[in-house]
């Protein structure tokens, strides 16, 4: 097929799958209307009925009631008692009417609900078919790509946790990545510590964060480690915090409590079982102790790591990636990579990856001596242009000497997994693994 024959098919099969989705869509939403206006027809009948028939019956007792005590001389102990075995009767019956009304509308309303949980479930399946035997099969393509669990096995365990990590463990994976900050008065260099979390300001959890992700700081955490900055505390204040309520808190109570960890312990326990990539967080406090958590954390892999194939760090900060590559050459250095830009009211937004941004990215790579880069998989282009031809970003990097890398922090469905084949990365980082062996 020449280029016009493909732009042609191209267009054809998205005018179909658009067509396809629309009407899918359509027939998913009228449904869902269709069985709410069912349930406010059915609610509104019986409450109307119910609110009749009620007044109805309160007007007989009420002129029933003015009959007995219209004449209060010939009011008689035997006519004062007829007239409360009425009352109660009536009583009686209005409850057992408005009771078995309520039953009836539950029966039938159940009946609603369990439409729409059908519509719900239809539409959510809809959005993500997620990993279907067709999709595991085409993984099968995927040998060059090594899936790295995000923070551990966060899925199962306290994100950054020892927990965490040899939840990833237990479950076959490879490769696992963990934050971590530098904790402790700068004045005392001695106590400094290099601890693993992802946040150094904890706040108190709220119904909030089901629903938006927070702006600033970190939910859960015990009520003294919150509202503070645990770069500016001891290693053992930060130590005795228990992170087990973080996000999912009702999935990890059997984890309760779970302490943040040092990265001595975690790499001393597992950093020859599992490759580490250890993610240099930038600091809250000043950037000098950005270039000292490097130094610190390239001294430990250095220390504790014997393979030094197994010897990563990442960050967002160059100056921390050369200061841990100071320490030893062996040390394997990414750079994670975004360029973003200001819309109105300063708000963030990241700009997709074109081809020009990738190539920029491989440019900052190269000129400062780094091993890879980390770019979002659903940014980036299918395929960069070559000497020889198109060719995938994957291969881009790799002939010219880098690692590519790529993340999502959204669930690994159909269109991510596609696309994560067509990048060809060398590691793809994410919450959310198809399953272990990667």
């Amino acid at each position: 097929m020449n280029m016009w024959q493909q732009f042609i098919a191209a267009v054809a099969v998205l005018v179909v799958t658009t067509v396809f989705h629309f009407k899918r869509a359509f027939e998913t939403w009228s449904g869902v209307l269709l069985a709410l206006h069912a349930g406010w027809r059915l609610t509104l009948m019986s409450l109307r009925r119910w609110w009749n028939l009620t007044w109805a019956g309160v007007a007989r007792w009420g002129r029933y009631t003015a009959r007995v005590f219209s004449n209060w001389h010939r009011l008689t102990p035997m006519r004062l008692k007829g007239w409360l075995g009425v009352s109660w009767r009536s009583l009686r019956r209005w409850l057992a009417f408005s009771a078995a009304g309520v039953r009836r509308w539950y029966r039938a309303m159940r009946r609603v609900w369990h439409a729409l949980a059908f519509v719900a479930v239809a539409l959510y399946a809809a959005r993500e078919p997620g990993l279907t035997a067709r999709n595991m099969r085409k993984s099968r393509g995927m040998s060059r790509t090594t899936w790295v669990a995000h923070r551990g096995n966060r899925a199962v365990a306290p994100e950054n946790t020892e927990a965490a990590i040899g939840q990833a463990v237990n479950a076959g994976f490879s490769s696992a990545e963990i934050d971590v900050y530098l904790v402790g008065d700068e004045q005392q260099p001695d106590q400094q510590r290099v601890m693993v979390t992802h946040g150094v300001r904890y706040t108190a959890p709220s119904w909030w964060d089901l629903f938006f992700p927070r702006l600033e700081g970190i939910p859960g955490a015990t009520q003294e480690c919150q509202g503070v900055n645990l770069e500016l505390k001891s290693p053992q204040f930060v130590e005795a915090c228990d992170v087990s309520r973080v996000h999912e808190s009702l999935a990890y109570a059997q984890y309760m409590p779970a302490r943040i960890p040092e990265l001595e312990d975690v790499l001393r326990r597992y950093g020859n079982e599992i490759r580490i990539f250890v993610e240099l967080k930038k600091s809250t406090v000043s950037a000098s102790r950005n270039t000292e958590l490097g130094l610190q954390v390239g001294a430990l892999l250095l220390k504790h790591v014997r393979d030094p194939e197994m010897r990563w760090v990442a960050s967002f900060d160059l100056d921390a990636l050369l200061a841990a590559k100071s320490v030893d050459p062996s040390i394997h250095t990414m750079l994670n990579y975004i360029e973003v830009t200001f819309a109105a009211n300063d708000v963030i937004k990241l700009k997709p990856f074109k081809e020009g941004m990738a190539k920029r990215a491989l440019r900052v790579a190269l000129d400062h001596g780094l091993n890879a880069v980390n770019l979002d998989v659903n940014h980036l282009p299918v395929q960069m242009h070559d000497a020889d031809g198109p060719v995938s970003p994957g291969e881009y990097f790799r002939r010219r000497g880098v690692t590519l890398s790529t993340f999502s922090l959204a669930r690994t469905n159909e269109s991510i997994l596609d696309r994560v084949i067509a990048v060809e990365p060398d590691f793809h980082v994410t919450d959310f693994m198809p399953k272990p062996g990667y």
